[in-house]
């Protein structure tokens, strides 16, 4: 692929260049400029990743777009390595969910626990006031038994 390197001070008005210049510090440096027809960034990264899962091979996709085959590759690893991290991020997800879940249906258990247990200690509570009730009963009944006996 050509490279068609161009002097600044031959393209650049003198305001520009006098601002890039200042921009980097007084040095001399090599700057790339994009052709105004070319994709941006993202919008080239996309299409790399079309065409891949069109099944165009890797040189292919570089010629067509005008990139060296090695960013070509390093777009598809890029968008592997995000891919296999949203994967990973999904899979933490869904075991921190299922352990809140755990967590909740536990707390709900002991929840559940807790009122039954003050439910049997209610009827228990209750059973024990029926018994003493039936017991002072019976006492009144022998005790009024034993009068009418006696009159």
């Amino acid at each position: 692929m050509a490279r068609h390197y161009k002097n600044a001070e031959a393209v650049l008005p003198k305001g520009v260049l006098d601002a890039v210049s200042e921009a980097l510090g007084g040095r001399s440096a090599f700057l790339w400029v994009a052709a105004k027809g070319n994709l941006q960034r993202d919008q080239r990264n996309e299409r790399v990743l079309e065409l891949r899962a069109q099944g165009w091979q890797i040189r292919m996709i570089a010629d067509s777009l005008f990139l060296s085959e090695r960013t070509v590759f390093r777009i598809l690893e890029r968008e592997r390595a995000a891919r296999e991290q949203r994967a990973e991020e999904s899979r933490r997800a869904a075991s921190a969910a299922a352990a809140l879940e755990a967590t909740a249906a536990a707390e709900k258990l002991k929840e559940l626990e807790k009122e039954a247990e003050a439910a049997r200690l209610a009827k228990r509570q209750a059973e024990e006031e029926r018994a003493a009730v039936l017991s002072r009963s019976k006492k009144v009944k022998l005790s009024f038994g034993g009068a009418l006996k006696k009159r």
